[in-house]
């Protein structure tokens, strides 16, 4: 910008400066002394802009070549010297790139300081851990890259990295889990130029998304495209989430008592109607805000839409019912998450004893020290916690027994086969028995013929939620079917047997 309008000052003196000539010629000598000066004076102001553009180049290519304001770790340049270097001696090297999603969130969140240290923490890890034998840089804002040579084994060096990342960082007093997403490319196979392997590294950080997991990944071709389809989704993601206006469309999927049909709650779900990609699944974007770090400010938006339909609608012969809410593990590493839903709750009106927090069986992966208080603050304010998928491979029976729980809802590998295979009644009947000892509600989830649904209630079982049930509406189409207090098919066709 501001070599733009020193141009634009040297051309209006050059012409200025023509001006004066051509008076000159006109106006006779008394002129030309002036417009000689005033030539002069273009041509020294040429000069100063000349000598003003070589020194900010200079000052560019200083500032390039210095390390990171922030954090001193070194920068690009440095970076694709020090690459060059080594592939020019023909050493293998190995590149990783760890993409801090966090950070950006933290700085839209917090603000800048918060950021930079946070940063300046992720940079000493860094340093720690290397200790001499790598090269540690930052590549943007977000993003950190680790050079390291010899023939170690890449991805155990990764599973390294990550674990020592793992632990939250603390910016004034408070802890923030910044966990990357690494990505891992190796020389000469995924690249023979610094720019070539970075893009690989980069690559291989956006198949992070594409595994819907947060294990290391190392590039592979075969996987490129599907992460470019997810890293734009997480792109596609962030900038929606910084919209005021949800970007989804809120759905309830009515829950039912299921020995007399009385309807007991509902489950709030979302939809995404992409205008590039259509209609996109939770299932596949949920695991890109997860591994992208956009899930919690997801959950609030959600949550915060899910409040705000409740505040907009009186309804007086709902009062017992339950609103059901997934809510991500990673809200657990955050002592201020309580505070954060009853100021929701208040703001809205909304009472807790009428929401229920869905959580998976993952939240077994988390500190269950510090879960367990958060849960219990929760429950002493009135919230309905639930276990989601329960059964899905984390869950043990300690587990069970030391959070505090209100429900647990069967996962749908259980009530699939259940008409017909003993076992899986055994199984459900086990479970049923087990949580009623333990003072927890049973909901089992995937009900679709009715063979399932008379099993199920011969077994015992409270509540149930599925296709047979209901299908999953839009908000206003679930208000009017209250409104209209009409009958659930479930009731028809038990009628009419």
């Amino acid at each position: 910008m501001a070599m733009g309008i020193n141009k634009a000052r040297f051309w209006l003196g050059l012409l200025l400066g023509l001006l004066l000539v051509l008076a000159t010629l006109s106006l006779g000598e008394a002129w030309l002394t002036f417009a000689l000066a005033s030539a002069a004076l273009a041509m020294a102001g040429l000069a100063i802009w000349l000598a003003w553009w070589r020194e900010r180049k200079q000052r560019l290519k200083r500032q390039a070549l210095r390390n990171d304001r922030v954090t001193d770790l070194p920068g690009r340049v440095l970076l694709e010297r020090h690459l060059q270097r080594f592939m020019d001696d023909a050493y293998a090297v190995s590149l990783y790139y760890l993409a801090f999603d966090a950070l950006r969130h933290l700085r839209a969140q917090f603000g800048v300081e918060c950021a930079d240290l946070a940063a300046q923490g992720i940079a000493e890890r860094l340093r720690d851990t290397c200790g001499g034998v790598c090269y540690p840089a930052r590549l943007s804002d977000d993003v950190f890259v680790v050079m390291a040579s010899g023939a170690q084994d890449p991805l155990a060096m990764a599973a390294r990295y990550q674990e020592m990342l793992h632990a939250p960082i603390e910016v004034h007093g408070v802890p923030h889990r910044l966990e990357p997403r690494i990505g891992v490319a190796v020389s000469p196979e995924h690249g023979k130029t610094p720019t070539a392997l970075l893009q690989a590294a980069q690559d291989a950080a956006d198949q992070v998304l594409a595994s819907a997991g947060a294990e290391p990944q190392l590039f592979e071709l075969d996987l490129l495209k599907t992460s470019e389809r997810r890293r734009f989704l997480a792109e596609t993601l962030a900038d929606a989430l910084e919209q005021e206006a949800p970007f989804f469309e809120l759905y309830l999927q009515p829950q039912y008592r299921l020995a007399n049909r009385q309807l007991v709650g509902a489950e709030a779900l979302i939809r995404w109607q992409h205008d590039t990609f259509g209609t996109i699944s939770p299932g596949e974007f949920i695991p890109v805000a997860e591994a992208s770090h956009q899930i919690v400010p997801l959950d609030e938006k959600v949550f915060n839409t899910m409040l705000a339909w409740l505040a907009r609608h009186e309804l007086p012969h709902t009062q017992s019912l339950v609103w059901a809410v997934n809510l991500s593990i990673r809200h657990f590493d955050d002592q201020r998450f309580t505070d954060w839903l009853l100021e929701r709750c208040q703001h809205y009106g909304v009472p807790p004893q009428c929401i229920e927090l869905e959580v998976t069986e993952h939240v077994a992966t988390q500190d269950l020290s510090q879960v367990r208080q958060i849960m219990r603050i929760l429950r002493l304010h009135g919230f309905g916690l639930v276990l989601d998928d329960f059964g899905a491979g984390y869950t043990s029976l300690r587990f069970l027994k030391e959070l505090p729980f209100t429900k647990v809802k069967l996962d749908k590998v259980y009530i699939d086969a259940i008409a017909e295979d003993e076992r899986s009644q055994l199984l459900v009947k086990g479970i049923i028995d087990l949580a009623r000892g333990l003072g927890l509600t049973v909901v089992a989830e995937g009900i679709e013929t009715q063979e399932q649904m008379d099993v199920l209630r011969g077994l015992g079982c409270p509540v149930g939620q599925g296709y047979l049930l209901g299908r999953p509406r839009p908000v206003e189409s679930f208000l009017w079917r209250l409104s209209q207090r009409q009958e659930t098919p479930l009731a028809r066709s038990a009628r009419t047997h």
